[in-house]
């Protein structure tokens, strides 16, 4: 089954490894575009956050992240910068945003 996510709702999203995280900084990124040309493509970042034990990796999406979007797809990255500023590519692939009952 695909993942989803309700607009406008909170959203963790857990990432578990079997190499230490820590001392990275990482960022989980999402568009509208699966190859977004240049960061006007891009909806909202969110930073990530290091279990003590480094084997998790943890990203909260807000409400007013997703509330102002339309459904449909979405895609994500994760990527970490590391000491020498060199940016790596972790993690993507895609969500699907499905509409809201309650709208306030």
């Amino acid at each position: 089954m695909k993942a989803e996510a309700i607009r406008g709702d909170s959203h963790t999203f857990i990432f578990k490894s079997e190499v230490s995280l820590l001392g990275q900084d990482y960022i989980l990124t999402f568009s509208r575009s699966a190859d977004p040309l240049d960061e006007r493509y891009t909806l909202f970042s969110k930073p990530g956050t290091v279990s003590e034990d480094g084997l998790e990796l943890r990203f909260e999406v807000l409400p007013e992240d997703t509330n102002d979007l339309s459904p449909g797809e979405l895609y994500f990255d994760v990527q970490f910068k590391n000491e020498n500023n060199r940016v790596t590519s972790i993690r993507k692939q895609s969500i699907t945003l499905v509409a809201d009952v309650t709208r306030s």
